[in-house]
């Protein structure tokens, strides 16, 4: 990425540290976790996320969400569907308690 930019690494990881108080590393981890969450929101599979976000195999990537996220890629798959649901789903449907 420092190339990409025409810096020297050193001055990228100012830079981050700077802008986002991160360290590069945990900032660039956090990137791919969202670009995974935003794969998981359009309704790809965890095996297609993986490869989005450059892994070449899927245990790496649920080692990696884990460890950033806290999170199985399966729960956050159930998470967002569930945001959704909630989203377009009526207050009065949600609300109703079953005994």
């Amino acid at each position: 990425m420092a190339r990409i930019l025409a810096v020297s690494a050193r001055q990228l990881r100012r830079y981050v540290w700077e802008r986002f108080k991160k360290r590069a590393k945990r900032w660039l981890d956090e990137m791919r976790a969202e670009a995974a969450k935003q794969d998981f929101a359009r309704g790809e599979l965890a095996k297609t996320a993986s490869t989005d976000v450059r892994f070449k195999h899927a245990s790496n990537f649920t080692r990696f969400l884990k460890r950033v996220t806290g999170e199985t890629p399966q729960n956050l798959m159930h998470q967002i569907a569930m945001s959704e649901i909630d989203k377009k789903c009526p207050q009065k449907v949600r609300d109703v308690r079953f005994r």
